[in-house]
């Protein structure tokens, strides 16, 4: 691999790092900063997650950003390449789904999501940072109508098994 390439690939991987972090901490001008830089470094290489990786990083501020229809056609975009690739992928599509669907009232698309993205939690609790998953979870189902199994939710969350010593997300505060 020459040297070129791996640099690029390097830069892509560090970027794509960067907007997540940015995104965890509430940063959307400064996730799509690094969104777009990703993406340029991505044409330079042979990453294959890059793409995937950006677009849902994409869906994901959109949706934060208040822009539910945006976050869903970049979820559709990559639902036409395949279902999530791992664990992390699916989580983070389910967050968009779940946040999107409740901004909509599109309480049918909301009840699928909100059952995947609680059995998937459930899978991953010990895993990485899920504040946002969490908190995504509890916004679709206060938008159902279920806030007694939201604060229970939300209750065990932060009670057991969250990791994060930061400020708790608007929704899980």
């Amino acid at each position: 691999m020459s040297a070129h390439h791996q640099i690029a690939e390097n830069a892509t991987q560090a970027a794509d790092i960067a907007a997540t972090i940015c995104l965890e901490a509430g940063e959307l001008d400064r996730t799509s900063e690094w969104i777009d830089r990703a993406e340029l470094w991505a044409k330079h290489t042979s990453v294959e997650y890059a793409p995937r990786s950006l677009t849902l990083l994409r869906a994901q501020a959109l949706s934060l950003q208040g822009n539910p229809r945006g976050a869903l056609e970049l979820i559709d975009f990559l639902s036409a390449q395949g279902q999530p690739v791992n664990i992390r992928e699916r989580l983070r599509t389910l967050d968009v789904q779940c946040r999107a669907f409740a901004k909509l009232d599109n309480h049918d698309g909301l009840r699928r999501a909100t059952g995947l993205l609680a059995d998937t939690l459930a899978l991953t609790r010990k895993f990485w940072y899920q504040d946002s998953h969490v908190e995504a979870l509890v916004i679709g189902l206060n938008a159902l109508g279920q806030a007694a199994e939201a604060r229970a939710v939300r209750n065990d969350y932060v009670s057991f098994w969250r990791r994060e010593t930061g400020k708790l997300p608007p929704a899980l505060a």
